[in-house]
């Protein structure tokens, strides 16, 4: 049994523990600083990896990891990440709520949370107009 099963095992017996059947999935990737010849230079500078980590806030485990290469972007197969997060939890249990940095700011992540209902959160940086929309929504403008 492959070290990838056991951690499945676990994080079942972990997930069936809480008795939450609705998680959030936190996804981001994490760099990692190698001296290896092979490690290939990330986009910080360092010669490493670049693995996607997703984690389940609630029940406190990481359900999935994927080690990529350090010249990979963090923006890429993120959606990919998402659908195989769900399928590393046991049945009956689903991903409901999604949580990525700025790298998950991706219109086919954006349309897959709509057409399976999860809520998400994305950060990214806001500029003055991003700010201004809400309040501009809320008041009744004249146009000019």
């Amino acid at each position: 049994m492959g070290l990838s099963r056991i951690n499945q095992r676990i994080v079942a017996t972990r997930i069936r523990q809480t008795g939450i059947t609705t998680h959030t999935l936190d996804a981001d990737a994490s760099q990692i600083i190698a001296e290896k010849k092979a490690a290939r230079f990330t986009y910080k500078g360092e010669q490493g990896y670049m693995p996607m980590i997703g984690h389940l806030s609630k029940a406190a485990v990481v359900i999935h990891d994927e080690l990529r290469e350090g010249n990979i972007a963090p923006a890429s197969r993120n959606l990919e990440f998402i659908q195989d997060s769900q399928t590393h939890l046991p049945k009956g249990y689903r991903i409901a709520y999604i949580r990525l940095d700025s790298a998950g700011y991706q219109a086919n992540i954006f349309n897959c949370c709509k057409e399976t209902s999860k809520t998400f959160a994305i950060g990214g940086r806001l500029n003055e107009w991003e700010i201004l929309i809400p309040f501009l929504h809320s008041k009744q403008i004249e146009p000019i």
